[in-house]
This record gives structure tokens, sequence and C-alpha cells, in this order.
């Protein structure tokens, strides 16, 4: 049996060997030989890729596990600076993770986690994200806060030169106000996120924007809605969606 001192050596041996490219291995074994190995900057990055591989490749409990322990590095001392780090995209793909895994309560209580540990003097569009995700989650629960209200918080500290961020968050704040059957709040916050992602080349939440729209007028017209429909399925196979 090796001595604890030796089984860390010998995990960061096999991190630098990984790390450099001399032998082929995933972000996830990199990320856990690191971690063992008590580099811990180097376990935080890999787990954000092994997170990203895991989502890629339709794994959502596999990513939301890495991603929460890449959460769970960002306090660690011994990470060091995190310049490099997107905490705010790290918090919504950790709660896009845990949601579509079915842990949607999990994915709230994430969020509000970090919500609780942003700095002061943070980005306003910082907070604005992960109250985005915040509204993600809180519409598929059964409790009595209200997702449209974090959504428009969201929307209001995300600046319109963050373009696509911006789109992104207003075609969720529509898809929010549509479940509640707002309508006309719904529409007008779809149209404006279609123009930003039409002029940002984002077929693939255009799309999404166009289900959301097209699903505002359901309750009539019936034959116009079919053929709206039919129209965004073209577009969602051709962007790849």
């Amino acid at each position: 049996d090796l001595l604890p001192g030796e089984r860390v050596r010998l995990h960061a041996t096999y991190a630098e060997v990984l790390r450099s490219g001399r032998v082929p291995g995933s972000a996830a074994e990199l990320a856990r030989h690191a971690r063992l190995g008590q580099d811990h900057r180097t376990a935080l990055l890999a787990a954000i890729e092994a997170g990203n591989d895991a989502m890629r490749v339709g794994g959502p409990e596999e990513a939301s596990q890495h991603f929460r322990q890449a959460l769970a590095l960002l306090t660690d001392p011994a990470v060091g600076p995190l310049d490099d780090v997107d905490v705010p995209l790290l918090v919504t793909r950790t709660a896009d993770a845990l949601i579509s895994a079915g842990h949607i309560a999990k994915a709230a209580a994430v969020v509000r986690d970090q919500l609780d540990r942003l700095p002061a003097d943070a980005p306003p569009a910082d907070r604005g994200q992960m109250l985005a995700s915040l509204a993600n989650a809180v519409v598929h629960l059964d409790t009595k806060e209200d997702p449209r209200a974090y959504a428009a918080e969201a929307v209001a500290l995300i600046p319109e030169q963050l373009t696509t961020l911006r789109a992104k968050t207003l075609a969720l704040q529509a898809r929010i106000l549509a479940a509640f059957r707002n309508v006309e709040e719904a529409r007008q916050a779809g149209l404006e996120a279609l123009g930003l992602a039409q002029r940002e080349d984002m077929p693939r939440l255009v799309t999404d924007i166009l289900t959301t729209l097209v699903g505002l007028d359901k309750e009539d017209r019936s034959d116009e809605l079919r053929h709206a429909l039919l129209d965004v399925i073209e577009q969602a196979r051709a962007a790849g969606a």
C-alpha cells in the first residue's frame, strides 16, 4: 500500500502526463487525477471541460457532477485567480445540466448559493445571467415564487451591448411569459430577442424564439399555426437543432 503522500505524487504524475498530451485521456480523467494530486486549478478547468464533454454527448447527470465539482473548487485558495473562468456561465451550465437530469430543485439551490457568493462589485450582467438561470429553474417548480420577476430583473441587468447574452435572456423571458399566457408581453420580449438573435446569426436560438412566438397564437387560426410551425421546423432542421 502506498503512503498518503505517495498517492498524491502518483496522481499528480498521472495528471501531468495527461495534461501534456503524452498519453491520451479524457478531461474527466484529468480532473480526477489533478484533484487527487492536489493540483486544484487543473482540476477545476478539467472538470469544466469534462462537464461540457458530457453535455455534448447527452449526459446531463454526469455533466452536473463535473460542473458541481468545479463550483466547489472556486473557493479553494490553491486555485488562484479566476480571471480565465466564466463563473456565471459555469453556474448556468450547472443549472441547465441539473434541470436536464431532472434535479430542478437542486438547480435552483445551486444558483441561489452562487448568487449569495457573488461579490458586491461583480458586473450587473453576472447577476443577470444567474437570475435568468434561477428563473429557468423556478418556472418548473411548484412554488409561490414568480419566475417572471427573476426574468424581468435579469433582462434589466444585461446591457444591450452584450447582444448574445441579452438575446438568450429575452428568449427565456418570452418562454416564461408565454407559459403564464401573458401574450403581449411574451410577444414583445420574443420579437426583441428574435431581432438580436438574427443580427448575431444564432439560428438555433432563432428557431426556439419562433416556436415561442408561434405558440402564442395557438388558440386560433389553426391553419396559419400549422404552416407557421412547419416553417419553424424547416428552419430548425437547417440549423441542426
